[in-house]
């Protein structure tokens, strides 16, 4: 478990990495590997979410509290990474002067 919300950490860090960089470059490409890495969160946060609601249903106490916790770590990573996608299609709109379809 450990090891995948790190993974998911990592992948929401190179979607905003990406996204910097298209603001930089002003590289119409970089939105398609936005969107890519985009749909790779949400389906780790759906995982993960999964998972740990299900460790949750299984114990109680401190344990309980850790993966409540856990919950709210991938939880705000998730949007991080929907506030970095919105960041991405503000700027091909300033790019290319027209707005993509929400992907949100």
């Amino acid at each position: 478990l450990k090891e995948q919300i790190i993974d998911m950490a990592n992948k929401v860090k190179d979607l905003l990495r990406i996204t910097l960089t298209y603001y930089l470059s002003l590289n119409n490409d970089a939105l398609s590997n936005t969107k890519n890495k985009s749909s790779e969160i949400i389906y780790a946060h759906n995982f993960l979410y999964k998972l740990i609601l299900k460790e949750v249903a299984e114990i109680t106490g401190e344990k309980a509290s850790a993966e409540a916790q856990m919950l709210a770590t991938i939880r705000a990573l998730e949007k991080i990474s929907d506030l970095t996608i919105i960041t991405a299609e503000q700027i091909n709109y300033i790019i290319v002067g027209n707005q993509e379809e929400p992907t949100i």
